[in-house]
């Protein structure tokens, strides 16, 4: 229930390639971010003030050990403002993300013959340009701290900002692409990152720390990339880890986070072989599509803004919870739909506290127009159930299937799983063997079946496809 999707059918060019559209995409998150002046001095001056305040107010009452450099809190704050810039920059840049959808830019770009791969590439990079930029401008205060770089230990300090700036942009990128309200992104920032930040050894070293927080901070990726640069800006310091050790989780954890980015864009990849012109994801996790009022005015908002004549929901019985849940409560927002006196908000965000706890009543300037679909019908696919009637997928059958192995995270041979997801060449097989049944039962290739629970109606006896005889 978590997805909705219109298809329409349209010749497609051939794909324009990763390296252009990736760097197109690269370009607009630079020029868009350095178009707003306020929030480039913001991502700087923010930390930068923090830095100042806390630092200065910590003074000389702390001591992270004695080596040179350290004898000032400022000393041993400046590498952790640094990445708390970095954190900003390549967190809030992926806002952007949310932004693109609902302003209807990421649409286009996913119905564009472009690989799904150069969508993740160009906003990753384009986040990751713009933090590492700034984490390098705040360099220029090095000096102050007592930091002196030779030109080896400055390319380790860009290579060391340059991956937790990756990590924290794909980081961003995997978290904003299920969104669609910038609202929900800050509450995940608030709970989530800044203590990802907080106990990265920015604030105190991991040396003094009590047991539990220690533990934690050891398997928080972020204290290995603040430790590499307080290692390459004060060498004399104490450390808690060598540079190579933190250089190579750091770069493990880059490389994870950027596969997670890739994993998130498995959807758009599916929608983009159907050639989807429309496709979007609610706010209902796997495992969790519960029938709530809440979710019912999710699903009424979407249907009042696409007005479909046509839903297809899942088949009411099933094995999977979500499956017949989502059949139910779909059915319920389509009848809520219809309702004159049911105010919903146009954007999702604005879905109120009041909307939720009940129905809301009046004439809303910003409200949806009532709409209720035509006509419903349930997939039957997996259940053994005589289908009301079966459509002719002879056609798309090959695209279909292409679309369904778009999600490699679900259905690539691997070894971990494979007690209960069968391979590849399996699913081919049950597919296959399942569309030729019904279409066999039409007198076509591949046939796909569905119910519905009204009476049909035929208009010319002569028109009625499928022989008897």
């Amino acid at each position: 229930m978590a997805t909705q999707s219109t298809a329409i059918t349209r010749n497609v060019p051939e794909s324009a390639g990763v390296s252009l559209p990736a760097f197109t995409l690269w370009w607009r998150e630079v020029v868009r971010f350095y178009r707003q002046p306020a929030r480039v001095a913001g991502v700087i001056l923010s930390p930068l003030l923090f830095w100042v305040v806390i630092g200065s107010g910590f003074g000389t009452s702390f001591r992270s050990g004695q080596g040179a450099g350290q004898q000032h809190y400022l000393d041993y704050f400046y590498p952790g403002a640094l990445v708390m810039i970095v954190l900003f920059t390549a967190i809030f840049t992926m806002m952007s993300v949310i932004e693109d959808r609902n302003e209807g830019f990421l649409l286009s770009v996913l119905v564009a013959p472009v690989p799904r791969s150069a969508i993740v590439l160009g906003k990753v990079l384009g986040g990751t340009t713009l933090a590492a930029l700034q984490g390098l401008i705040f360099l220029i205060f090095a000096p102050l701290v007592g930091v002196h770089m030779s030109l080896a230990s400055f390319g380790l300090i860009v290579l060391t900002v340059f991956l937790v700036s990756f990590a924290l942009t794909a980081l961003g990128f995997a978290i904003a692409w299920p969104m669609d309200s910038t609202q929900a992104f800050h509450a995940i920032i608030n709970l989530f990152l800044i203590p990802l930040w907080l106990l990265s050894g920015a604030l105190f070293p991991l040396s003094g720390a009590s047991g539990w927080i220690r533990g934690v901070m050891y398997i928080n990726p972020l204290t290995y990339g603040v430790e590499a640069l307080r290692t390459l800006m004060y060498p004399e310091a104490p450390s808690s880890f060598s540079l190579t050790a933190s250089i190579s989780t750091l770069l493990l954890f880059t490389l994870f986070m950027f596969g997670l980015a890739f994993v998130m864009r498995e959807a758009a990849e599916a929608a983009s072989i159907l050639k989807v012109a429309w496709r979007q994801a609610l706010d209902i996790p796997d495992g969790r599509v519960e029938n709530t009022w809440e979710n019912r005015l999710k699903i009424v908002r979407v249907l009042r803004e696409r007005r479909p004549r046509v839903l297809i929901l899942p088949y009411w019985e099933g094995r999977h919870p979500d499956h017949y849940t989502a059949s139910v409560l779909g059915y319920e927002a389509a009848f809520l739909a219809g309702l004159a006196k049911l105010a919903v908000s146009r954007q999702p965000s604005a879905i109120s506290r009041q909307e939720i706890d009940a129905a809301v009543v009046g004439e809303d300037a910003d409200a949806t127009l009532p709409h209720r679909p035509f006509k419903i019908i349930y997939a039957s696919l997996y259940r053994d159930v005589r289908p009301t009637f079966v459509v002719d997928i002879t056609k798309q059958f090959e695209t279909r299937f292409q679309a369904l192995m778009a999600y490699k995270s679900q259905f690539t041979d691997q070894q971990a799983g494979s007690n209960i997801f069968p391979a590849q060449k399996e699913i081919r097989a049950r597919v296959e063997s399942i569309a030729r049944f019904y279409g066999m039962q039409a007198g076509v290739t591949y046939a796909e079946p569905f119910v519905q629970k009204e009476m049909g109606l035929v208009d010319d006896l002569l028109a009625i496809p499928v022989k008897s005889i």
